[in-house]
């Protein structure tokens, strides 16, 4: 049986090929594709984005991660001394930690937020300019369309390695 998100994947291709073939017999199609993933994580862009991914959160993180450790240091102290402590003793050390806990797990979430946000943002940025490069080169060269991640293609009409030399600054066509 063929799933709802399968059926609308045919449905959506069958289409662009009927659309396509009445656009070639109008007039000459000339199509380009190009691999994505490649371009992404070849890019200058790529690089340049994880970079200040990690200069921006490698020290919050680090701070966490020392906390997290620090946490459970003073867990097992607690565990091992838990039993020559009064019973006030073990109830408000029990709560301290407890609130380093709640107070790590939420700094912990705020950082994943913050950190996805930024990730999100700078990954945006990247693909506008990723995309802006494409439509100059389908535009110079006269494609009339370029698919992205194709299950197969000739190597001829593979314009990745147009869209990467452009990206790094390797035509001045920008």
């Amino acid at each position: 049986m063929i799933s709802r998100y399968k059926w609308c994947s045919i449905a959506v291709v069958g289409l662009g090929l009927m659309l396509a073939s009445g656009l070639a017999s109008a007039q000459q199609l000339k199509i380009a594709v190009v691999n994505s993933s490649d371009v992404v994580h070849q890019s200058p862009e790529y690089k340049a984005a994880a970079e200040q991914m990690k200069s921006e959160f490698s020290k919050r993180r680090n701070k966490i991660e020392e906390e997290g450790k620090k946490l459970q240091a003073d867990i097992q102290t607690y565990q091992k001394n838990a039993d020559v402590m009064t019973s006030d003793e073990r109830v408000k050390k029990e709560n301290a930690l407890l609130a380093r806990e709640n107070n790590l797990k939420y700094e912990q979430k705020q950082f994943q937020e913050d950190f996805q946000k930024r990730e999100q943002q700078l990954s945006q940025n990247m693909m506008e300019h990723i995309k802006a490069v494409i439509e100059k080169i389908a535009k110079e060269k006269g494609y009339s369309l370029v698919i992205q991640d194709p299950v197969y293609a000739i190597p001829g009409i593979d314009i990745t390695k147009e869209v990467l030399r452009r990206l790094k600054g390797g035509s001045g066509k920008h």
